[in-house]
């Protein structure tokens, strides 16, 4: 932009005068001067604004977000501090709680176990209450259990004995039981191929055997035998029809009833 002289108005101004032109005041010139050096300041104030407001417009916002919360981390409230030693203390509760359910749990294992046999085989522990030889004629249901690392194991003992003494002796070759408990009736089936069949050595004794794993079918009726404290069971042939019915005893539903539990027991321990 050409700079502006004052003097070149005065210069005009006698240039006029020599050729008899109206004569300017000088004070009116200095007058225009001035104004014009006001719109210069003006329009120049004007054109920093604006370039320095878009300068401004094209820094990044400050991070006011983030400071925010920089700033509230630090300055936690009394209340939240105290929170912090509540959290771990509810922590360590929790873990004592469970520590109390697992002693409770050992506990209760320890007294139904008592009066069983425990026998540790190739890693694997047994529980199962002791049998007789020679158990009056009859059927009978002796479920016992099975610890490994793996979880315990229900196995369903499915037992039929008859003697020429005990008033009947036949062979069913049953595949079937029913069993009525606590208003329900449960039917499991099995395989015949699975049994086991003997003659006693003088050939007045037999027995028929399934020892099979429990299905949860099996497992209900045994919770079901321990809930009610009766049951009666029926062994059958699916083909024939021949079977043999009793009722079980007192002690046959408290023992079913005992390892139901214990395995629910430990099954509870295995899964903590």
């Amino acid at each position: 932009m050409p700079t502006f002289d004052p003097k070149m108005l005065l210069f005009k101004e006698d240039r006029r005068n020599d050729k008899g032109a109206e004569v300017t005041k000088t004070s009116h010139v200095v007058a225009g001067a001035l104004i014009f050096y006001l719109f210069l300041a003006v329009g120049g104030g004007v054109t920093y604004y604006i370039v320095s407001t878009k300068g401004q417009a094209a820094r990044p916002a400050p991070k006011i977000a983030s400071q925010t919360q920089d700033s509230a981390a630090k300055s936690a409230s009394p209340k939240e501090e105290e929170a912090l030693p509540n959290e771990e203390a509810s922590v360590g509760e929790t873990a004592t709680e469970k520590t109390t359910d697992t002693d409770d749990a050992e506990e209760r294992l320890r007294g139904l176990a008592a009066d069983m046999e425990v026998v540790l085989r190739n890693g694997l522990t047994f529980y199962h209450y002791e049998q007789e030889e020679r158990p009056p004629t009859g059927v009978y249901l002796r479920p016992f259990v099975i610890e490994s690392s793996w979880g315990p194991i229900m196995k369903n003992d499915v037992y039929y004995f008859a003697s020429l003494a005990g008033g009947y002796f036949d062979w069913i070759h049953g595949d079937s039981i029913a069993v009525s408990t606590g208003g329900a009736e449960y039917e499991l089936y099995f395989n015949s191929g699975d049994r086991r069949d003997r003659l006693g050595q003088d050939a007045e004794t037999l027995f028929e055997n399934f020892v099979v794993d429990a299905d949860e079918e099996a497992l209900e009726m045994f919770r079901a035998i321990g809930s009610s404290g009766y049951a009666a069971i029926t062994y059958y042939n699916r083909s024939d029809g021949k079977s043999y019915s009793r009722e079980l005893s007192s002690e046959e539903v408290r023992r079913i009833a005992n390892m139901i539990e214990l395995y629910d027991i430990l099954e509870e321990l295995y899964r903590k």
